[in-house]
C-alpha cells in the first residue's frame, strides 16, 4: 500500500486506536489486561494493512513497537512526575497540562529518533526481516514478560517482585521496559549479523564453484588446442604419405583418438 491509501489507512488505524484507549480509561483492573490484548491486536493490524510483509514479520514488529512504546510512556510519565512534584504544581492547572504537553513531545520524539538511528545506521539484510511462525517466540517471550514484570506493581503490590511505594513502581517500570527494548535491539542487530554472514558465504560458494567451472574450461579449452595442434601435425605427415594402406592405418588411428573426445 502506497500513497494516499496508505496515508489514509495509516490515520485511520491511529484514530481507532486512541480511540479505544481513551474508552477503556478508567476501567477495572480486571479488565486492564484483555484491553491491552484489544490495543496489541489494532497495532497489529495497522502494521498489518500498512506493509507489504508476511504476518509473522508483522508480528515481530509489532512486538518491537509495543515494547518501545511501553518504555516511552514510562518513561515520559516517571520524568514529567518528578518535575511536577519539584516544582510543585498542582494537578488541573494550565501550567500542569503545558508541562505534561512538553515532556509528552520532548520524551516520545527522542526515544523513537534515538530507535530508528540505532536501527537505521546499518543496512539490515531483507531475508532478516521475513519471520516465520516458529521464530516469533523470542521477541514475543522478551516483550510479554517485560510487559507484565514491569507492571505487576501496579496490579499486585504485595509480591516478592513488586512495590507499594510509588516512585520504586516508576522506577521498577522503566527500567525492565528499557531492559527489555534493549534486549530486542541486541536480538535484531545478532539476526542481521547472522543473515548477513549466511548471504556472504552464499556469495562465496557461487564465486567458488564459477572459479571451478573457469578452470575446467580452461583445462578443456587446453586439451582441445593441443589436439588441434596435433591434428595440423598428422594431416601434414598424412598427406606426405604415398603408401595408400599406411595412410588408411594412420585415418584409423586418428578416427580411435577423436572418438576419446566425442563426448
Amino acid at each position: 500500500m502506497t500513497g494516499p491509501r496508505l496515508w489514509g489507512a495509516l490515520g485511520a488505524g491511529l484514530a481507532v486506536q486512541c480511540l479505544f484507549l481513551c474508552l477503556t480509561d478508567g476501567l477495572h483492573i480486571v479488565l486492564w489486561f484483555p484491553c491491552m490484548i484489544g490495543a496489541v491486536g489494532l497495532m497489529f493490524g495497522l502494521i498489518a494493512v500498512c506493509c507489504n510483509i508476511p504476518l509473522p514479520s508483522a508480528g515481530y514488529l509489532t512486538a518491537c513497537a509495543f515494547l518501545t512504546a511501553e518504555f516511552a510512556a514510562s518513561l515520559e510519565w516517571q520524568l514529567y512526575s518528578y518535575t511536577r512534584h519539584t516544582l510543585g504544581l498542582p494537578e488541573g492547572g494550565w501550567r500542569t497540562a503545558a508541562l505534561s504537553l512538553v515532556f509528552l513531545f520532548v520524551v516520545y520524539a527522542g526515544v523513537f529518533e534515538l530507535m530508528r538511528r540505532l536501527v537505521g545506521r546499518q543496512e539490515d539484510p531483507p531475508s532478516a526481516l521475513v519471520f516465520r511462525a516458529g521464530e516469533l517466540w523470542p521477541p514475543v517471550v522478551i516483550s510479554t514478560a517485560c510487559f507484565l514484570m514491569s507492571n505487576l506493581s501496579f496490579v499486585y503490590s504485595n509480591t516478592p517482585f513488586s512495590s507499594s511505594a510509588l516512585e520504586s513502581v516508576y522506577n521498577i517500570r522503566t527500567l525492565i521496559d528499557l531492559a527489555g527494548v534493549a534486549m530486542l535491539y541486541a536480538y535484531h542487530v545478532q539476526r542481521c549479523e547472522l543473515y548477513m554472514q549466511r548471504e556472504l558465504d552464499a556469495i562465496q560458494n557461487v564465486l567458488r564453484n564459477q572459479y571451478v567451472q573457469y578452470k575446467q574450461s580452461r583445462e578443456s579449452i587446453d586439451v582441445v588446442n593441443r589436439k588441434y595442434h596435433d591434428l595440423k601435425h598428422q594431416i601434414a605427415v598424412l598427406r606426405m604419405e604415398r603408401d595408400p594402406q599406411r595412410r588408411l592405418d594412420f585415418l584409423d588411428s586418428m578416427e580411435e583418438e577423436i572418438r576419446a573426445y566425442e563426448a
